[in-house]
């Protein structure tokens, strides 16, 4: 039984996240269908989640950025947070596609393990 995967992970500031998405992309009957960012400002993050995909070969599974940064506790001094490579392109658009258009409602419900 193949189980379908979202993962939402904050790329770009520790290895944490890497490690997680390398995990999913390699377990056995794990089908990834989408990968969504938190805490993105300007859709940086989802680039460098989609750059990860995209050499591992995952190029069909969606990508979407979900809010920017908003809250003081990540601002320093009024202004967004830096990311270490600001040439690398952002990803903007509504998440919901990227998650829900991939996967059909499972017909016995949602079970939880």
């Amino acid at each position: 039984m193949v189980i379908k995967f979202h993962l939402d992970i904050d790329i770009g500031g520790d290895i944490d996240d890497l490690c997680a998405l390398a995990m999913v992309m390699n377990w056995p009957d794990v089908e990834l269908l989408a990968v969504t960012t938190n805490i993105d400002d300007g859709g940086k993050r989802a680039g460098y989640a989609r750059y990860v995909l995209d050499l591992a070969g995952q190029k069909g599974t969606a990508v979407a950025a979900g809010a920017d940064v908003s809250l003081d506790c990540y601002r320093w001094n009024g202004q967004p947070c830096q990311f270490a490579d600001e040439s690398m392109p952002g990803i903007r658009g509504n998440t919901a596609p990227a998650i829900f258009g991939n996967a059909a409602p499972p017909s016995g419900g949602v079970q939880m393990k």
